[in-house]
């Protein structure tokens, strides 16, 4: 019985805990912690976004989903543009979470390849995938 409750116990914790992460899934806007006043959004940057330019406004966050077909690389050409959001979940098929830091003009690049279990045959490519992120 000790240990059911034991059990019982770590299982709220954990449900306690995430329920304080915050998981950016869509482009419909960041949520914001309570008491707390946001009016910047979540731009999502999918792989339609390929070779094109996505602009922003400062302390906006970019979604980079990119899918989970392929192990994913992302870089930032100037982190002082944008940078990645440290110790944040995301959703299945992204990559990360970027703020945009200040006004400017970066890439968001990143390097897809197969993702193949040990001991298996395993295609050899690289897909590369690349976005202008204006910040304004």
């Amino acid at each position: 019985m000790r240990t059911k409750n034991a059990i019982i116990i770590a299982i709220i914790i954990v449900l306690a805990a995430a329920a304080s992460w915050h998981i950016y899934a869509s482009s419909s806007g960041a949520t914001a912690p309570a008491g707390s006043v946001s009016q910047n959004t979540t731009v999502t940057v999918s792989p339609s976004d390929n070779g094109s330019t996505v602009t922003v406004h400062r302390n906006d966050r970019i979604l980079l989903k990119l899918g989970d077909a392929l192990q994913w690389a992302a870089t930032v050409g100037d982190p002082s543009i944008i940078s990645r959001v440290p110790n944040v979940m995301v959703v299945r098929g992204a990559q990360g979470l970027y703020t945009a830091e200040s006004v400017g003009t970066t890439t968001l690049s990143a390097e897809g390849r197969p993702i193949c279990a040990a001991g298996e045959m395993c295609p050899q490519f690289i897909q590369r995938f690349s976005v202008m992120i204006d910040v304004i």
